[in-house]
């Protein structure tokens, strides 16, 4: 009877430590602009080509806002920024947003080179 109870409060104990170690810590999405507006925000994102604006999805808690993509763009098109407008009802005149923001990097100009 001992045994099965020891066996049983094992099985329950590594139970409980798989499924801590199985929840993915969330990335959050680099962003190179946003605009909060009354009934959206509007974000600027790399996009490599299939990114939509039903990949992202907000989380507000106490004035702080995350935006989170749900979904990777897998597309290999050349990365290029896009604005996302996702639907937000504004409620407080101050937000905190958590995501990094970052500056775009500078687009290269094509140098012509020609023979001598």
């Amino acid at each position: 009877m001992k045994l099965f109870l020891i066996i049983t409060l094992m099985l329950s104990v590594m139970a409980c430590s798989t499924s801590l170690q199985a929840q993915k810590p969330i990335k959050l999405e680099a962003l190179y602009g946003i605009n909060i507006n009354e009934n959206s925000i509007v974000v600027k994102v790399y996009s490599f080509g299939c990114t939509k604006a039903k990949d992202f999805s907000i989380e507000e808690q106490d004035g702080a806002l995350s935006i989170i993509r749900a979904k990777m763009d897998r597309c290999r098109k050349m990365p290029e920024l896009v604005s996302i407008r996702l639907p937000f009802h504004k409620q407080l005149n101050d937000y905190q947003v958590l995501n990094p923001i970052k500056k775009p990097k500078p687009k290269q100009k094509n140098k012509l080179h020609t023979a001598r």
